[in-house]
């Protein structure tokens, strides 16, 4: 295949329309070098996500391909010009990553010593949409291996789909395969601004995780023994073993229960169905003390994101019927629907925060305030413990006058009290 130079191909394995949709919501905003088009390759239902990227790299004569996940958003207009740029600026470099480790212990564990993972930090303090171009003195990590939610190439390697059939290890598999072709991976330093946004709320459950651990060491046992021997840490710091162990431990302890972990989380999705198909409020509210006591403390919850999104949606529910409010679960019958309520929520508010265009900022504003979502299911997505917004007082204060400007004055005087209760929380 000729290769087209000046293309750019993003490459998505997705099952998900709605994470699909707003994550090209985000690459349409993206500003295009002078000369250069973008294409997009979206596989689903694929077996494995090296057997999808495999056959969307065949399929594209771009030079430069961008493999992201579905719940990926790009918030750096610059993106492509500064990848671009790096790639340009060194022929050996064959991958950049958003966040990556400079070098792996051999328990092959990629962000867990954060001390060594650079880039992506999940530090949550992104502000704004942002604007930034590198310059020649931005620096750029050397790192051993990168983060797979989003990976840009500007050369083709095969993806490793005969060893790694599933859905973990392909990103550290890929960067030991630049690797042994003597081509760096590298990571950019964002500034602490980071370039994308990982929502990281479809991923795997980790079940296999331990599986395919052991088959990236066997495979790269030798590549993780001799990377940059002279940056290996010389002093073993058993605290940091000891936890290393205990995490590894929770990856065997998934694998030996998975189906029991898999049948539970279905029994409780089948009760919220029923309830939610006989719109029995009082019995969902129930259903939220048992799910503080028997289902939040436990790893079924660590492990399930719809779990998650159920007691999300019952605290809100609880808080709605307190205080007169139609619920926001009104008409969802059943679990997609109020998946699919959930995320469109948790996009709008993310688009707030971001501060996109204002074009699209008005449709989040209008889906918040003009339909029964409530000021607390708002706050729960805003501030429960899995929650990745930093910006929650900002969200709020907009969503307020919103409701202000259509003279809805009682859930104003809601939101004005869950503003308040988040500063005094600050």
């Amino acid at each position: 295949m000729i290769s087209n130079k000046k293309q750019f191909c993003f490459i998505i394995c997705t099952n998900n329309k709605q994470y699909l949709d707003e994550c090209a919501f985000y690459i349409s905003l993206l500003d295009i070098p002078d000369g250069y088009t973008t294409d997009l390759i979206t596989i689903e239902g694929a077996t494995s996500i090296t057997s999808a990227y495999n056959a969307a790299m065949n399929a594209s004569e771009a030079k430069y391909k961008i493999y992201l996940h579905h719940d990926t958003m790009i918030l750096n207009r610059y993106f492509l010009h500064n990848i671009l740029k790096i790639f340009q600026s060194d022929d050996e470099i064959g991958m950049i990553g958003m966040g990556g480790n400079v070098h792996l212990d051999d328990d092959a564990l990629l962000s867990f010593d954060l001390s060594r993972y650079v880039g992506y930090n999940y530090n949550r303090s992104l502000e704004r949409y942002i604007s930034n171009l590198i310059t020649d003195e931005d620096y750029i990590y050397d790192v051993e291996a990168i983060d797979g939610f989003i990976m840009a190439t500007q050369y083709d390697l095969e993806w490793r789909e005969d060893i790694f059939d599933g859905w973990d290890f392909y990103d550290l598999s890929q960067s030991m395969e630049f690797d042994r072709k003597n081509l760096r991976v590298i990571v950019p330093d964002q500034k602490d601004i980071e370039w994308c946004f990982h929502a990281d709320d479809m991923t795997s459950t980790l079940y296999e995780f331990e599986k395919y651990r052991k088959v990236f060491r066997d495979e790269y046992r030798f590549d993780l023994e001799n990377y940059d021997i002279e940056r290996k840490v010389k002093v073993i710091d058993e605290k940091k073993k000891r936890a290393v162990q205990d995490r590894i431990e929770q990856y065997v302890m998934l694998s030996d229960l998975s189906q029991d972990f898999k049948d539970e989380i279905k029994k409780i999705k089948e009760e919220t169905e029923i309830l939610l198909n006989d719109q029995d409020f009082e019995k969902l509210c129930d259903m939220r003390k048992h799910f503080d006591a028997m289902v939040a403390p436990y790893a079924i919850y660590r492990v399930s994101v719809d779990i998650r999104r159920i007691h999300h949606t019952l605290i809100a529910l609880e808080q709605e019927m307190n205080h007169g409010l139609v619920p926001s679960i009104k008409g969802i019958t059943d679990i997609e629907q109020l998946r699919y309520k959930y995320v469109k929520a948790q996009m709008m508010l993310r688009r707030i925060e971001m501060d996109v265009p204002e074009e699209f900022q008005e449709e989040a504003f209008q889906y918040l305030t003009e339909t029964d979502i409530s000021p607390y299911y708002i706050s729960i997505l805003l501030s429960n413990e899995y929650s990745s917004f930093s910006q929650t007082k900002r969200i709020l204060s907009g969503i307020c006058q919103k409701y202000i400007e259509a003279g809805d004055v009682k859930r104003a005087k809601l939101c004005i009290g869950l503003f308040k209760q988040d500063e005094s929380r600050s």
